[in-house]
């Protein structure tokens, strides 16, 4: 049961915030009303134990020669004396039987004493406060004794007394917080309630996300603690509708550029079923392996694209990019030289080691390989440059199709310059730039003297974070 409470108390904030407020609330008040209590205590032991030892003063200035002489000190109308500490007359809260008090002569006769004539108990040889038991009540006595004038004395007071004293005092001065109490337990559901509305808020504009379009969460006036939370959650936000919005044009462009190839394989089957003779039916269906052959390829590079988009993150790792490269360049000869294209690469490039997941770089270089063999004119070659340590240049001799405009647009997702004669998709180089980004690299593209350039260098948040 006690297990449920708590549990049903954490999962809300604002019943956690009540139920700690509200037990200890009552708790510190009644530490607080010990402590007075204590203190009032100690005042009123303080006051009546000077009261005490005054009047023993008092008492041992009293001459008991005039007693022998024959003259009457004790009070001859007690009953007067008790009315005057009787609370219907004084209006005090102390009984004048709650005081006692003794003198004796050395030889420890009583001489004088209270009119009650209480039996505290004889010290001769004691000066002092004592706390003694009369008939089941506890007595605070100091005693005195003067030996220069032969006297004992002995005054007392109920210590009942002071202890009811006490509490008087300390529920006077706790009786407005114990008034008040209620009002302070609503002041604080209130003010409870009231802290806890830029978390409502923060709930409602979150609630109001539309998953088409999501909105930033409005920072201007929410608190300093919930501030972080916003800011955290406002980048989320930014980076699913960046993720959605680039799924969305990947959806959008792979349906458009997967159209055409389709298109076209079923209009070379059409060709092929409706083929006179073997030539023209094995022309068509040649055709149509080609149109495979192209959308496999495109199928391919957009499940890379898709898979570097959905997974930003790179695993752990190193990778040395300049034996990659050269790497590449050889799987890719035998398709080069088929096309006319030499691939060279000089054995005195320095190493580059880069602290990436292999298979992200390899992305990358294979990319940029295959689109410079891929669209290097025939009898053009393909080759690395030393650019210097940290840097890595792959070159190729460019089309003649390719000029300033084209160039600032490659790297966008399915443009291929106008004229090509090539098979493609138009996503190679956007693969690469998507992977350079995430290998922590940055990838510039060149066009001088009829030659392209791919060039790649660490990118300076790269260097920020690992130093």
């Amino acid at each position: 049961m006690f297990r449920r409470l708590i549990n049903w108390l954490n999962r809300s904030i604002h019943r956690r915030l009540l139920a700690l407020l509200a037990l200890g609330l009552p708790l510190l008040w009644l530490a607080s009303a010990g402590l007075a209590y204590m203190t009032a205590r100690y005042e009123v032991n303080e006051l009546f134990d000077t009261e005490q030892v005054l009047f023993a003063q008092f008492l041992a200035s009293v001459d008991l020669r005039a007693r022998q002489a024959g003259a009457e000190i004790l009070p001859h109308r007690p009953q007067e004396i008790k009315d005057l500490f009787d609370d219907d007359h004084s209006g005090g809260e102390i009984d004048a039987d709650d005081f006692a008090f003794q003198l004796r002569d050395a030889q420890g006769h009583l001489r004088l004493s209270d009119v009650r004539q209480t039996p505290l108990p004889a010290r001769m040889d004691y000066t002092g406060f004592a706390d003694v038991k009369i008939d089941k009540t506890v007595w605070r006595v100091y005693y005195l004794n003067d030996r220069a004038r032969d006297l004992s004395i002995a005054v007392g007071q109920k210590l009942k007394e002071r202890t009811s004293l006490a509490r008087v005092l300390a529920l006077g001065q706790l009786t407005p917080w114990l008034l008040t109490m209620p009002l302070v337990l609503g002041w604080i559901w209130w003010g409870v309630r009231q802290g806890l509305r830029p978390l409502r808020s923060l709930t409602d504009q979150i609630a109001s996300q539309q998953p088409t379009r999501l909105t930033p969460l409005a920072a201007g006036q929410v608190p300093d603690e919930i501030a972080p939370l916003v800011h955290a959650l406002n980048a989320l936000l930014a980076r699913l509708d960046e993720a959605l919005d680039s799924e969305r044009r990947f959806t959008a462009d792979a349906a458009h550029e997967l159209r055409t190839p389709l298109a076209a394989l079923r209009v070379q089957v059409e060709v092929a079923q409706l083929a006179n003779g073997p030539e023209a039916r094995r022309k068509a269906l040649g055709q149509v392996l080609a149109g495979i052959d192209r959308a496999t390829r495109l199928v391919s590079q957009l499940l890379t694209l898709a898979r570097l988009d959905h997974n930003p993150q790179a695993l752990a790792g190193d990778a040395e990019l300049v034996a990659l490269a050269r790497q590449h360049l050889l799987d890719a000869s035998d398709d080069a030289t088929a096309r006319n294209v030499r691939c060279e690469w000089p054995d005195s490039l320095p190493v580059w080691p880069h602290p990436v997941n292999p298979a992200l770089p390899d992305v990358l270089l294979r990319n940029l390989v295959d689109n410079a063999v891929r669209y290097t004119p025939a009898g053009g070659r393909v080759w690395l440059e030393d650019a210097g340590q940290g840097w890595l240049t792959l070159a190729n001799d460019a089309p003649e199709t390719l000029d300033a405009e084209t160039l600032a647009r490659l790297g966008e997702r399915f443009f291929r310059p106008a004229g090509q004669s090539a098979s493609g998709s138009g996503l190679g180089l956007s693969i690469a730039r998507r992977a350079a980004r995430l290998c922590g690299l940055e990838l510039s593209l060149s066009l001088r003297e009829g030659v392209f350039r791919a060039q790649l260098r660490t990118s300076a948040s790269h260097l920020k974070a690992h130093g």
